[in-house]
């Protein structure tokens, strides 16, 4: 294996095994035996973000991942190799509509003064493994799979 399926591959695992299940274990933790029906706007944008941010992870764990590192380990050119542009378009607008909910869960969140310390806290802290650990770590990937475009634009005019 080459030292640039490797690169991909730490950082799949640092978003699969690390900075996603901290954030899918936080919105859980949220959500979990509380009544944020009080809290209706904060209610609605952590359904909205915990809906978007588990399609990403389900479509980048079961199809993007397996298909990168499946392009990346075959040495010939295929047809069936991932879209790059497609992928990164459709990573992009994912990351947007999270990246929309958590600035209004956080302008909901300091705007209040009446939640809980606890809710505060925990919804303070996935806005902060957000901003520091998860969108960091996409932008590092979203630079990887940019790298990958070029070549296969080449590879296609070079087949045509």
């Amino acid at each position: 294996m080459n030292s640039i399926v490797i690169n991909y591959e730490k950082k799949i695992e640092k978003l699969h095994q690390e900075i996603y299940p901290q954030i899918s274990k936080l919105l859980h933790d949220i959500h979990d035996g509380r009544n944020l029906l009080d809290y209706t706007v904060l209610e609605e944008n952590i359904s909205l973000l915990s809906d978007e941010f588990l399609s990403l992870y389900k479509i980048e764990s079961k199809l993007i991942f397996p298909a990168i590192l499946a392009a990346l380990n075959t040495n010939e050119s295929s047809v069936y190799a991932p879209n790059f542009t497609e992928i990164i378009q459709l990573i992009s607008s994912k990351e947007a509509k999270i990246e929309k909910y958590l600035n209004s869960i956080k302008h909901v969140t300091e705007g209040h003064q009446e939640f809980d310390g606890d809710i505060k806290e925990e919804v303070m802290d996935l806005i902060r493994i957000f901003k520091d650990d998860y969108f960091p770590s996409k932008h590092q990937w979203t630079e990887l799979l940019l790298k990958l475009v070029p070549k296969l634009d080449n590879s296609s005019e070079i087949s045509s």
